[in-house]
């Protein structure tokens, strides 16, 4: 998609010329846009912009100024805003914790021996 900048006509009315800016937005960026939801639009500039730093919590300013035309927070804004970020970060957590847990299990199955040997009595138990 294009910034449209300026349109050039002539004395009949008919369009001379365009003028844009290229810009990286495309249908993805038009499917939270048009139906103004802010959270599909803060996950789109986390996954396309991911280089700025504090980019999810700078997301919600870039969403709304495309949306609204301003960017200032309202109170209730800020509340929303606040545990939506909880939830996700919870989430996370949840997620890591649960990753963590499995490789825990993978190490110390991997560590288990295959073969482990047993003595009762002087009689020798060999267990696979």
């Amino acid at each position: 998609m294009n910034d449209i900048i300026e349109i050039k006509k002539d004395n009949d009315n008919k369009i001379i010329d365009i003028e844009y800016i290229k810009t990286d937005k495309n249908v993805n960026y038009l499917e939270w846009f048009l139906t103004n939801n802010y959270i599909d639009g803060m996950n789109w500039y986390i996954q396309n912009y991911s280089n700025i730093p504090f980019i999810e919590d700078l997301s919600y300013f870039f969403v709304k100024r495309d949306i609204t035309g301003k960017s200032k927070l309202d109170k209730y804004e800020k509340i929303i805003l606040k545990k939506e970020l909880q939830k996700q970060k919870r989430a996370e957590e949840i997620f890591e914790q649960e990753r963590q847990k499995y490789i825990r299990r993978l190490q110390r199955e991997k560590n288990k021996p295959l073969k482990t040997m047993k003595y009762e009595n002087k009689k020798v138990i060999v267990n696979f």
